[in-house]
Order: structure tokens, then sequence, then C-alpha cells
């Protein structure tokens, strides 16, 4: 596929596309779409996955922030009639409209934190994604409790997702290259049996809280910021508040928010 006469990617949008017919073809095959699959592609370009995603799915939703290539996007797949090309910003976009969609997106690195704020604050329209971002921030993902990525989203993602690295992305397979490598990961959601008797608002503010400080232990933190006497808190028997947050499991976290739902508002 080629870029439109004269065209030069923006850096302020992070643009990077991927321009490898092979890795293209893995990334959609990691979806396992089937004809009755709803996607929701995030950066959709000139459309190297979105031709793919077209001709296996029953409906494709297209999002590019870029007007200059909406006419190639639409000229690109214009053999398909089950696509609908949406020229907005992702962080803009309304998904009330969606429901059981599977996701893919190459990720502008300069929003993968946002990115990842709608995946987890639209959990219940989606049921797979996989994302494509910086190999740093995706060890974020996949850290484990006292690794040095463990962070607030990993806790996050851990109550509703099983994570895993699919792929690595050289720099040469984008245009322009990155000066960067890249990683693509497979997020499935999980069922939630271990933790469907718990708020999930609950559980985010008790490890949002947990956080806040992440040099100070989380006694410190819950009694600063919550006002919870630390006397009470050692009453927990089972778990040790004397660790920081980036030591504490989502099974901890879960433990945790059951444990002072009384205090939470």
């Amino acid at each position: 596929m080629k870029f439109p006469t004269g065209f030069k990617p923006k850096k302020s949008l992070g643009q990077s596309f991927l321009v490898s017919d092979k890795i293209a073809d893995k990334l959609v095959s990691g979806l396992q779409l089937t004809n009755n699959d709803k996607v929701l592609e995030i950066g959709a370009g000139l459309g190297i996955l979105t031709t793919r995603l077209c001709a296996q799915a029953k409906k494709v939703y297209a999002v590019e922030i870029d007007a200059r290539l909406i006419p190639v996007l639409r000229e690109n797949t214009r053999q398909y009639n089950n696509i609908e090309i949406i020229n907005q910003d992702i962080r803009q976009l309304n998904w009330n409209k969606f429901d059981d969609i599977k996701i893919i997106g190459n990720i502008p690195y300069n929003i993968s934190t946002h990115i990842l704020s709608l995946l987890i604050d639209n959990v219940n329209t989606w049921t797979l994604s996989i994302v494509v971002t910086q190999r740093e921030f995706t060890h974020k993902l996949l850290s484990l409790p006292g690794q040095s990525g463990y962070s607030i989203y990993t806790v996050l993602f851990d109550f509703f997702t099983k994570r895993k690295k699919i792929l690595s992305l050289p720099a040469s397979v984008f245009k322009p290259s990155p000066k960067i490598v890249s990683t693509a990961v497979l997020i499935e959601k999980r069922t939630l049996t271990k933790f469907a008797d718990i708020n999930f608002q609950a559980f985010s503010q008790i490890v949002g809280t947990s956080f806040r400080q992440p040099r100070k232990t989380i006694l410190n933190n819950l009694s600063m910021f919550l006002g919870i006497d630390k006397n009470e808190l050692t009453q927990i028997n089972q778990l040790d508040l004397f660790k920081r947050a980036q030591d504490f499991s989502v099974d901890e976290f879960y433990t945790l928010t059951k444990c002072l739902s009384q205090y939470l508002k």
C-alpha cells in the first residue's frame, strides 16, 4: 500500500505505519476471527490490517484520526460493505455503540497509557484485544509482582484479563522506522469468577491509593489518603501491609478490597 503523493507522517500523531504483509497476517490471525465477529481497529492508517479484517469479520469499525488518510482508506477497502470508517481521535470515541467486539491496533507510543485506560474503562464492550506498542511499555503489562515494570496498570488488567506476548516487531516492518522495538500483546478478557463478589470501582480505589506514593508502604498510603487508622489496618492478619504496592499481587489486592469495603465511598 502506498502513501498519498506528498504525504509526510506527523510526529505529533506518533505515526509509524506497518508495511509488512507477513506481520499483518500474523496479527490478524491472532484475533481468531469468525464471520460473526465485530472488530474495532485503532489507527487504521492505509488499511494494511483493515482489508484483512474486512475479509474475515462481520463488521469492522476502522478509526483513523488523520483526515489525509481517509480517502486512501476508503479506496483500499472499496470492495467491502462491512466497514465503517470513523475519522476521529480514539480518545474522543463514543464506545456505547460497541458490544462484544474484538480490538486491534498499532498504538501510537505517545498515547499508549491513554489507550490502556480506555480498554479498562470500556472493558464491558470487548472480549479480546491485540495491541502493538513499545516493548518497554509492554513490560508494564506483563510484569509480575516485585518486578520493575509492575504498576497500577498491571494490577487493573490482572483483574479483568490474561495477557501474553505474541510477537516482536523490528523497526524495519514500519515506515518511518521507529527507534524502538515494538511488541504485540494478546489481551484476553477472563471470567471474573474469583473476583465477582467485589466492585471494580472499590478495587480500583484501593489499588490507586496503594500506588499513590510508590515508595511508601501500603499501610502508610491507606492511612494517609483514606484516613484509616493504622491500628485497624494492622488487624488484617492475612496480609502484610508493610509491603509496597509493587510487591502486592492482584489476589492480595482483592483480599484487601474485601477487608476494607466498609471504608470505601
